[in-house]
């Protein structure tokens, strides 16, 4: 369930930063995923924990 949020987060973060629907967020954190082979909330988290940092 924890990892569900953290992927919804970061669908929400590339939907307001990108101005894109949620399937092609969750195409492209699945993408990301896969090119750099971590899975799928570890990379969302990194993306949220990069985005708090700019803060």
């Amino acid at each position: 369930m924890e990892n569900r949020g953290v992927i919804e987060h970061a669908k929400g973060a590339l939907m307001a930063s990108r101005g894109i629907g949620e399937d092609t967020a969750f195409a492209s954190l699945v993408d990301a995923s896969q090119r750099e082979n971590v899975k799928l909330a570890a990379k969302a988290h990194r993306m949220i924990t990069s985005l708090d940092c700019r803060s």
